[in-house]
């Protein structure tokens, strides 16, 4: 699960930075290119970390959340609650609290619709991501897996957002 509006903007921000990119390149015009090229990085970055890599992926056994810089890895039968306020996080049965920065977001309450399908039977709202995630939990909450909650830090986009702010402050230097 990722939220459709990050993945949007990511990817509408990466057409504009090849076309803003592109076009400078097309005209020769190489200083154009160097001047703006780690200022667009910094900022497809930027998009990248906050936006479009957080993610919430589960299966049968467990729920991977990505966040900015850290993934967190747990099997069901450590988390004893699942809550969606302002996002959707796991209570763990320690106490601990895993927020999730990519899921996607609490949705309004739908429309009550009119329409019905051509058998005469209401169109019935597609579950929410919270309801999901329920749907994958509720077997595996009981399950006596003895697997730990781990978390990493994840160093690509710590490393890559050191080079560009390097990259960056160079630039800036060379002014």
């Amino acid at each position: 699960m990722r939220t459709g509006a990050g993945v949007f903007a990511f990817w509408t921000f990466v057409v504009l930075a090849v076309l803003l990119v592109g076009e400078a390149a097309l005209r020769g015009r190489f200083d154009v290119v160097a001047d703006v090229a780690p200022w667009v990085a910094l900022v497809l970055w930027g998009l990248w970390v906050l936006a479009y890599r957080p993610l919430i992926s589960y299966d049968d056994s467990g729920v991977r959340v990505v966040n900015i810089f850290r993934t967190v890895t747990m099997p069901w039968s450590r988390v004893r609650e699942i809550t969606d306020r302002l996002q959707i996080s796991f209570v763990l049965h320690d106490g601990r609290t895993i927020r999730c920065w990519g899921g996607p977001m609490k949705a309004r309450p739908p429309r009550k619709s009119r329409f019905t399908r051509s058998s005469g039977i209401p169109d019935t709202p597609p579950p929410t991501p919270l309801e999901q995630l329920e749907r994958v939990w509720e077997p595996g909450r009981f399950s006596k897996d003895p697997a730990p909650v781990t978390q990493t830090w994840d160093l690509v986009p710590i490393i890559s957002g050191a080079v560009i702010l390097l990259w960056v402050a160079f630039t800036l230097l060379l002014k």
